[in-house]
């Protein structure tokens, strides 16, 4: 669906706004005289190239007219980089010329008017690699190969006296750049001087410049521009560059600079950053050389307007009034500003589908070659107004009118899922404990600076040398901000934090480093008393791991993983076996030194010593593991039979349309009417390689739905002792408050069900032992809300709830009760509501802390009428 239409549960929107302005600038006289040369010489150039393809000759043209277009786009970029192209190109050209001499002086001695075969392919590539050539086509790294390619070496010189005027020109356009390059001039960086120095929305509040990135086409401007802004803000390091000959490696720790490090302001890039980076730290951006393709346009607006983003996303696009394509690019930005105030942000959304008659690339190319700029000027400015206009407003009609929205129900349902697992997120809060006190353990030190947002402004030594080991190589030495919960990832006027969950690099660091000092101690396993179980048979609760494959490969020739699963079995001695749920051990009390003497002996049953993993294991490989690998075939048959589908019909027409013109144009070639652009041989080959791609598909396919289980592994385990156990060998009696009866609980929980359907709710009540609340009700709006229930006799004092009762409390905040049942002579009497009981009230539990005794008084007083 269009961004702009995409909302949150609440109605809110989910992408913020987005503004686009166009920032024009005037060319000095030097840089005016260069542009009309260069423009002259590339207009000269490529109506040679027409030529050449009337003449049959048309990949030639078609290489030729490439590469002058680049030079064109060049001459826009930077001073530094037309005239590194011009050199390059008049060092190759001056090449061939002496090279065309001696053939010309052995074949034809002094005949200066000697046709050369100049028709070769640029190096690495064939001439047929340009029939129906289409540079939108290829992604940024190809894109700049083939610049590099066919830059220098492309022209339509077809003659020794051709080519000699031709080096003579670019000799005297060499002469001019240099002059103009070294003169220092140069107005397009000083209009972007002018938007960082004055522009009120470049700034912070103390004045200081916000994160920014800039889009260039080129490195060598890309590079020119590293070093201006470094100058300008007195420290390189402030300006950090992500380009296509970077490795992946080097691109991502650039990103992590950037929007981590709060010294590092603006970041430099080509589309290379446009190809599936996240960047919404930023929420400004600058195209200082605007792309001919406008898909590309959105590409890169699309790297910081994205879901999370909380900031209205700014975009500059610098122009050049008076300069040919400046006129195209200008009405072409007007015109779309224009139909923004009309139609809203959706624009952005269909740009790059508006020019389906008459491509951007041509309107260009039209406005640099013509003979008259004025009357092309009055024909592309009607272009586009019927483009942009009609065309756009016909775009956003029809997608308005396409069945992407889910259905209601469907939408409800994914709703309750989301909020049911908001209840068992666990998760931030233990690893923000655990992190805290490891990394303070190791030298670390993190300081508050938000509401669960903090900042690291130095890593020690020892993470940083175990991440370069690991040779992962993308942990920052410092973080300008971090946090646990996605919830406070983006706080408005902050800069956004960085995830803290498995998987990023500090907290693998963190538990590497402690894995490698105290790795030992976790496998000696470990002794758990439950509070709740007041029998006295122990059990043992075992950590299993498994993992699924398919029949795809790593790089290093291991099958690929696809999924990953940690689970808790609960074993008792008579060798009976139980899945233990999610997270089971959150309850569960830390012995005293006192309470691990006594049970200590227990660790030496020979349960315990020589079946436990036999036992654990027996059970992975008959239930746990056969079980995840059902759910994963399920889950991804299903993908792959819908994928396969859609391969199959796509392609399977692609071959038969290829196979059919193949046909076509042999019938044509028979009558002596053939086509330039496309022979039979060639359509032929197009249908062969798309018989090839849907065999290569379906291979895939199948590798990837040849799933199977991996031997499961025992990891870790605890003996967990039983409370009454536990009493038994201290010889203590059992706590009133662990004896409080089944019977009672059960009373509590059938008055608030018979109270929540008297208010029109829809109960339900969950299994004995449910983690975290006892009723799941849907109230009139039909929002889910969690009860969790206590039930005490009427003079009781306190009452106890579990570390998981308080976390999932907190957790879902305002659609969590605590329902407070007084039951006197075995009869429910009174039922007291306290919505979001523990919000201000109860901290987070700490480390080791299963449960907490809560006063029945107060909270009863705070209670009120279930409503």
């Amino acid at each position: 669906m269009i961004k702009e239409e995409l909302l949150n549960f609440d109605g809110t929107r989910l992408f913020p706004e987005r503004v686009a302005t166009t920032a024009k600038y005037p060319l000095s006289d030097a840089e005016a005289v260069l542009y009309q040369q260069v423009t002259e010489y590339v207009r000269v150039g490529m109506n040679r190239a027409e030529r050449l393809k009337a003449e049959g000759d048309g990949r030639r043209s078609a290489v030729v007219g490439f590469a002058l277009t680049i030079l064109q786009r060049r001459l826009a970029s930077s001073p530094l980089a037309i005239l590194a192209s011009l050199q390059r190109r008049r060092a190759r050209m001056a090449d061939r010329l002496t090279q065309a001499r001696l053939l010309c002086r052995g074949i034809h001695a002094r005949d200066s008017a000697a046709v050369l075969d100049l028709a070769e392919a640029p190096d690495g590539y064939r001439l047929s690699d340009f029939d129906n050539f289409d540079p939108d086509e290829l992604l940024d790294r190809e894109v700049r190969d083939l610049e590099e390619a066919v830059v220098d070496q492309a022209s339509a010189a077809r003659t020794v006296a051709e080519l000699e005027a031709e080096v003579a020109e670019l000799d005297q356009l060499v002469d001019l750049a240099e002059r103009v390059h070294a003169s220092g001039v140069d107005r397009k960086w000083a209009e972007l001087a002018r938007l960082l120095a004055d522009t009120p929305e470049m700034a912070d509040e103390s004045g200081q410049l916000k994160k920014l990135i800039i889009f260039t086409e080129y490195l060598d401007t890309l590079q020119y521009l590293m070093s201006k802004l470094g100058r300008m803000l007195g420290r390189p390091g402030a300006v950090v560059c992500i380009h296509g000959g970077m490795r992946r490696e080097e691109r991502r720790k650039a990103q992590d600079l950037f929007t981590q490090d709060s010294g590092t302001v603006i970041l430099v890039a080509t589309d290379a950053a446009g190809e599936g980076l996240n960047l919404q730290r930023a929420h400004l951006m600058v195209n200082y050389d605007l792309p001919w393709n406008p898909n590309r346009i959105e590409q890169r607006f699309g790297r910081i307007h994205r879901i999370g983003q909380t900031q209205v996303c700014r975009l500059w696009n610098l122009v050049a009034s008076d300069t040919r394509e400046g006129q195209v690019f200008d009405r072409l930005l007007s015109k779309l500003e224009e139909q923004r105030k009309a139609l809203g942000d959706r624009v952005f959304d269909v740009l790059g589908e508006v020019f389906s008659g008459k491509s951007l690339r041509d309107l260009l190319i039209e406005a640099i070659t013509a003979q008259n700029p004025h009357l092309q000027q009055l024909r592309m400015a009607s272009v586009i107004d019927v483009t942009v206009g009609d065309r756009m407003r016909e775009l956003i009609d029809a997608q308005s009118l396409l069945a992407n929205e889910l259905a209601p129900a469907s939408v409800g349902e994914i709703r309750d899922q989301m909020e049911r697992a908001r209840g068992r997120k666990l998760q931030p809060s233990f690893v923000r404990r655990f992190f805290f006190d490891a990394f303070k353990r190791l030298g670390g030190r993190a300081v508050r600076r938000e509401a669960q947002r903090y900042e690291i402004t130095r890593v020690p030594t020892e993470l940083r040398q175990w991440d370069t080991d690991a040779g992962r190589g993308r942990l920052l030495a410092g973080y300008e901000r971090i946090c646990f919960d996605r919830e406070f990832v983006n706080e408005p006027g902050s800069p956004i934090a960085d995830l803290i969950i498995p998987g990023h690099p500090l907290l693998e660091a963190t538990i590497g480093v402690l894995l490698h000092r105290h790795g030992s101690a976790l496998r000696q396993g470990s002794i758990l008393i439950n509070p709740r179980d007041l029998g006295d048979t122990p059990k043992a609760l075992v950590m299993l791991e498994h993992e699924i494959t398919d029949g795809t490969t790593t790089p290093s020739g291991a099958r690929r993983v696809v999924s990953k699963r940690f689970e808790y079995v609960e074993i008792t001695e008579d060798g009976a076996v139980c899945d233990a749920g999610h997270h089971p051990y959150v309850d569960y009390k830390i012995p005293d030194s006192d309470e691990l003497a006594l049970l200590e002996p227990l660790t030496r049953a020979d349960w315990i010593r020589t079946r436990l993993n036999e036992t654990a294991l027996r059970r992975a490989c008959e239930h746990n593991a056969p079980e995840h690998l059902v759910e994963m075939q399920a889950r991804t048959h299903d993908r792959i039979d819908r994928t396969r589908a859609v391969v199959h019909q796509r392609l399977s027409e692609e071959i038969r349309y290829w196979d059919a013109r193949a046909l076509e144009l042999k019938d044509q070639e028979l009558a002596d009417r053939k086509n330039d652009k496309l022979n039979s041989v060639r359509a032929g080959r197009r249908a062969d390689q798309a018989e090839q791609r849907l065999q290569r598909r379906r291979s895939e396919l199948a590798r990837q739905a040849k799933l199977s289980a991996r031997q499961p592994r025992v990891v870790g385990g605890a003996l967990v002792v039983p409370a009454g156990l536990m009493a038994g060998l201290v010889g203590a009696k059992v706590s009133s408050h662990a004896t409080d009866t089944i019977r009672t609980a059960e009373l509590a929980v059938d008055a608030v069900v018979k109270i929540e359907r008297s208010l029109g709710h829809e109960p339900v009540e969950m299994a004995h032992n449910n983690k975290g609340y006892d009723i799941e009700t849907r109230d009139g709006d039909g929002r889910l809300i969690f009860i969790e229930v206590k039930g005490r006799v009427a003079g009781a004092s306190d009452f106890t709830v579990t570390a998981s009762e308080i976390l999932y409390g907190l957790n879902h905040a305002d659609r969590h009760v605590l329902a407070l049942v007084e039951v006197s002579d075995d009869c429910p009497t009174t039922v007291r509501y306290l919505y979001d009981p523990f919000t201000g009230r109860a901290p987070e539990p700490g480390i080791g802390e299963h449960d907490r005794r809560l006063d029945w008084a107060r909270y009863w007083g705070l209670a009120g009428s279930p409503s």
